[in-house]
């Protein structure tokens, strides 16, 4: 299989807004990427959207949770007009890599950890990306 440089790539980056997911976000628009930024922080991607259009790269922004699937699917499956994959779709006309960053992390004793906070890192760090 031939891949396509990155300058001719359209990448989707999920858990952008911040940390590793914000800087790998920039380092493949500096490298000419036309980027799909998505996060649940919207203030979080405007700003990393615009940081990259002052730098002369190309980005649009997604609000979305990765444990909310149809926030996430590929356009063959999706009627949300907002889910990632589309978006990527619908502005660019095809998604060539996906950059699954999204994740959480309890800093908490075992036994004062809830099982619902268990349950929330799941949905995140392992059910968001099936």
């Amino acid at each position: 299989m031939q891949l396509k440089p990155i300058n001719q790539q359209v990448v989707a980056l999920v858990g952008a807004s911040s940390g590793i997911g914000r800087n790998a976000a920039l380092q493949f628009a500096s490298r000419g990427a036309k980027v799909v930024v998505a996060a649940r922080s919207q203030p979080g991607l405007e700003s990393l959207v615009e940081e990259i259009r002052g730098l002369g790269g190309e980005a649009t922004a997604v609000v979305a949770d990765v444990t909310v699937f149809e926030q996430v699917k590929a356009i063959a499956q999706s009627a949300v007009p907002e889910a990632i994959a589309d978006k990527a779709v619908e502005v660019y006309g095809r998604l060539d890599t996906w950059v699954h960053n999204a994740a959480i992390e309890i800093y908490a004793a075992f036994e004062v950890t809830t099982p619902e906070e268990f349950k929330r890192v799941i949905d995140v760090n392992l059910m968001g990306q099936v």
